[in-house]
C-alpha cells in the first residue's frame, strides 16, 4: 500500500492556526527575553537622562548596577568616576564597568641608568626606550576587569666602559613581555570614602631574545583609596612579586610598598606625587627607591593625558625614567 496516497494533506485553515501559533510562541520567547534584559535603571533612565543616579545612595546604585557583565554593558550614565592606573606605580580599586573599555598607554617613555660596578667590570650605561606600552582594561563584572599589558616596541641600549675607554656596545630592539592581570575591588568601587581591591599578575616572556627576562613571573597585591575633599585621592599598594634572580638560577621574592597623591589643581587639571620601594629577598641585593610626580590633564570626561619623571632615590633604581602618556574609556 501506498500509504503516502492516504497522508492527509493539511488545510489552508490548519496551517494559518499552526502559524498563528508558533507567532504567539515567538512573541512569548521575546517578550521573556525582553523582561530578563530589563534594565534595572530603566525608569530611572528616562526619568534623569543626564545623571541616572542623582539623589540615590551609592550603596544602591552598586547593588542594582551587579546585574550588568561583559555581554551586557553598564549604562554610560551610570559608569563611575573616571580613574586610572598609571601614571604612577600604586594601583587604583576601582575596576572599570562592566562592558567598557579603557586603554592606559605610555606614549614614550625613557629610562636611564647608569652604575657602577666593581673595578674589572667597570662603568654600565643602560638606556631603555618603550613606544606604546599599553595596559588594555574590559569590565567582566561590575566588580572585576581584566588587564592586558603588551609592550609593541623596546629598545635597549647598553654601553660598558673600564678606565675611560667603550669595552662593549650592545643594542637590541624588538617585542617586550606581556602581562596579563585580574583585579577585583572588596569595597567602594561606585563610591564612599574609601576602597578596597586586589588583584594577581602573571607575566610572560613573549619578548624579542635580547629584551624579555626568558622566565615567567608574576605577583599580587592589595591596594587601598581614600577619597578626600576636592577630588583629592591618597592611595597604598603592599604587593609580593616572584622574580628571576639577578646572580643566579632560580627565583625570589620581591616586596612592593607605594604610597601616592592625587590633588585636582581645576576642574581639568590634576597633579601626582608617589614614593615607591621594591624590597628583594636575593642575597646581596639592595632595594630600590623611587619618587615621582606628574601633571595630568582632561581635556574630555572619558580621556586623560599625563607627563611626568620616576627618579630613583637609591642605587639599583634606575635614575631617571621620564614619560608621556594617556588613557582613554570607551
Amino acid at each position: 500500500m501506498n500509504w503516502s496516497l492516504c497522508r492527509p494533506t493539511p488545510s489552508p485553515a490548519t496551517i494559518l492556526t499552526v502559524a498563528k501559533m508558533l507567532s504567539f510562541a515567538l512573541s512569548c520567547v521575546a517578550c521573556a527575553a525582553r523582561a530578563e534584559a530589563a534594565d534595572p535603571f530603566e525608569d530611572l533612565l528616562k526619568s534623569k537622562p543626564d545623571r541616572a543616579d542623582a539623589g540615590l545612595p551609592w550603596e544602591e546604585i552598586h547593588a542594582a548596577k551587579k546585574a550588568y557583565s561583559l555581554f551586557r554593558p553598564t549604562p554610560r550614565s551610570l559608569r563611575r568616576e573616571f580613574l586610572t592606573d598609571r601614571p604612577d606605580k600604586t594601583l587604583t580599586p576601582v575596576t572599570v564597568d562592566a562592558g567598557h573599555w579603557q586603554v592606559e598607554s605610555d606614549f614614550v617613555t625613557y629610562k636611564h641608568d647608569r652604575d657602577q660596578q666593581p673595578q674589572e667590570q667597570g662603568l654600565q650605561d643602560r638606556g631603555f626606550y618603550s613606544f606604546a606600552l599599553s595596559n588594555v582594561r574590559v569590565g567582566l563584572t561590575n566588580d572585576t576587569d581584566l588587564h592586558v599589558i603588551v609592550q609593541p616596541f623596546e629598545y635597549v641600549s647598553r654601553t660598558a666602559a673600564r678606565a675611560g675607554a667603550t669595552v662593549a656596545d650592545q643594542n637590541a630592539f624588538g617585542f617586550g613581555d606581556m602581562s596579563v592581570m585580574a583585579k577585583h575591588n572588596l569595597w567602594g568601587n561606585d563610591g564612599g570614602p574609601t576602597a578596597l581591591g586586589c588583584a594577581a599578575r602573571v607575566d610572560a616572556p613573549t619578548g624579542a631574545r635580547e629584551i624579555t627576562s626568558g622566565y615567567w613571573e608574576g605577583g599580587s597585591s592589595i591596594f587601598w583609596l581614600r577619597r578626600l575633599p576636592g577630588k583629592t585621592y591618597f592611595g597604598l599598594e603592599f604587593g609580593i612579586d616572584v622574580r628571576e634572580n639577578v646572580r643566579a638560577l632560580g627565583y625570589h621574592a620581591e616586596f612592593l610598598n607605594s604610597a601616592s597623591l592625587a590633588i585636582s589643581l581645576t576642574e581639568r587639571l590634576g597633579t601626582k606625587a608617589e614614593l615607591a620601594s621594591i624590597t628583594s629577598t636575593e642575597q646581596g641585593q639592595p632595594w630600590e627607591g623611587i619618587f615621582a610626580m606628574a601633571l595630568l590633564y582632561q581635556p574630555l570626561d572619558d580621556c586623560q593625558l599625563d607627563v611626568g619623571i620616576n627618579i630613583g632615590l637609591t642605587k639599583p633604581a634606575a635614575d631617571w625614567n621620564p614619560y608621556v602618556g594617556g588613557s582613554i574609556r570607551f
